[in-house]
């Protein structure tokens, strides 16, 4: 476990397998792959498994924004996870491979025209998981992908644009402090951003960096605008939304099996 996250890990778990003392990590291990049962959501150790949950929520959330647009026509983003823990690297390959007609089952055929399921990823569109690190820009990096997703979905360029253009940029947002949705959106359809390789991510560390108007990485400084959002307040709004247009995005709470969330739809 400790290799495969290559995470730096408590003394005590360290020193525990050192000694070959592995039953509390088998128990922790057989308690978190239990909580899956008889729901979509895959759980298993990840890298917050030595975390308490004192330590996560100190470490890996923002307090509950007040006020929010509920969902927005972006991606499934998490609004108010902040960061990984401090020093830890997870050496994974998170490249999407494509799995023809192999769509996981996530939307119920209950809503007229829309299928049992459908996966954006069959079309080469959806961009790679990635990592916010240790700054508050999940609603940088939510936002910036579904319109990456959203401009290839629609026939543009299939490009990763840059969360860090918003995080340093946005002002009507908080950088690695959190930000609003819909203000996210405001930014994107008023002002744009351009590429992840024109403007990489730097502020992984908690500082949101200087505003740029040039490249700091290759390629074109080329902007990339949203011409429109929409909030949804119900959840076959939401299903007609993905089928017809692509990812979305929203805020949620994070609670404490979040922490094991693995794959899968997600349910607390």
């Amino acid at each position: 476990w400790v290799r495969s996250l290559g995470g730096m890990q408590k003394e005590a778990l360290v020193v525990s397998a050192a000694t070959g003392q592995l039953g509390d990590l088998r128990v922790m291990k057989a308690r978190i792959l239990a909580q899956g049962k008889g729901k979509d959501t895959v759980f298993n150790v990840t890298m917050f498994a030595d975390l308490t949950q004192d330590e996560f929520k100190a470490t890996c959330t923002l307090p509950l924004v007040p006020v929010f647009v509920p969902v927005v026509a972006v991606r499934c983003g998490v609004l108010l996870l902040r960061c990984a823990p401090p020093h830890r690297h997870v050496d994974a390959d998170l490249t999407y491979k494509p799995i023809p007609n192999k769509a996981e089952p996530y939307m119920k055929p209950s809503v007229v025209g829309t299928p049992a399921s459908v996966d954006w990823r069959n079309k080469g569109c959806i961009t790679a998981v990635k990592n916010q690190a240790q700054c508050g820009s999940c609603w940088a990096f939510s936002a910036s992908e579904v319109l990456s997703d959203r401009t290839c979905i629609e026939g543009g360029d299939n490009v990763v644009l840059s969360p860090q253009d918003m995080v340093s940029c946005d002002t009507q947002n908080y950088g690695c402090q959190g930000g609003y949705l819909n203000k996210a959106w405001d930014y994107l359809r008023s002002t744009g951003i351009v590429s992840d390789a024109c403007y990489p991510y730097t502020a992984g560390a908690g500082n949101r960096g200087t505003c740029r108007s040039s490249c700091t990485g290759s390629g074109q400084w080329k902007k990339y605008h949203a011409q429109r959002y929409s909030t949804f307040r119900d959840v076959n709004s939401i299903k007609q939304e993905v089928y017809t247009n692509g990812p979305i995005q929203t805020g949620f709470i994070v609670y404490s099996d979040f922490m094991s969330y693995h794959s899968g739809v997600y349910v607390h």
